[in-house]
């Protein structure tokens, strides 16, 4: 699998718009993400982490943090139990589960989530003509 790197300025941009409401530069956060540093201005990384885990996607996630394994390594009990609501633990559980290798617990296919998937999926097929 190919790794997906990001550029300086995409980087710096992310760590920017993510920390839009602390008072700490930017270079202070990328040393913090690239692992220079274990706390700046009163940040850690682990709440750095946990911040980008709720905003920022995937697929700059990874990057952002230089790849899986230091994302597996972050994703500690603590930021676990930081996360704002059971939904985004459940889904973390389960990706960083997978990563480490370790036995997940499938989705629920219960009635409920079908229900959600058909109202997302389906939505618009009652009102066609």
């Amino acid at each position: 699998m190919k790794k997906s790197t990001l550029d300086e300025k995409t980087r710096y941009k992310i760590l920017d718009s993510l920390m839009w409401d602390y008072n700490i530069s930017v270079d202070e956060l990328h040393k913090l993400a690239a692992g220079q540093a274990d706390e700046a201005v009163g940040m850690t990384r682990e709440m750095l982490f946990l911040r980008s885990l709720e905003r920022v996607p995937w697929h700059n996630l990874v990057p952002l943090w230089y790849g899986t394994e230091n994302c597996i390594r972050l994703y500690t009990p603590k930021v676990r139990r930081g996360l704002r609501n059971d939904e985004l633990r459940k889904k973390f559980d389960f990706i960083f589960g997978l990563l480490r290798g370790e036995s997940v617990r499938p989705p629920k296919w219960g009635s409920e989530y079908c229900e959600k998937l058909r109202r997302t999926f389906l939505s618009d097929r009652r009102n066609r003509a």
